[in-house]
């Protein structure tokens, strides 16, 4: 169908490489840090959600107790 596909880049100390010149360890090297990444960027998200559940539930506890008082 005429389209070309983009081989992935990325660059480490200022140098740029080719995933598909990698050797067979340095491929797995390089999914293995993809996914660690990918699962960071997964963290932080949870992260987040919880600040947001946290300051909800603080806020929550505040007005119980100032119904106490």
């Amino acid at each position: 169908n005429g389209r070309k596909w983009k081989v992935p880049k990325f660059t480490v100390d200022a140098i740029e490489y080719n995933t598909e010149d990698l050797n067979e360890q340095a491929q797995k090297t390089y999914q293995s840090l993809q996914y660690t990444m990918l699962q960071l960027k997964k963290m932080e998200t949870e992260v987040e959600i919880y600040k947001v559940a946290h300051k909800a539930l603080a806020d929550e506890l505040r007005k119980e107790l100032a119904k106490n008082e």
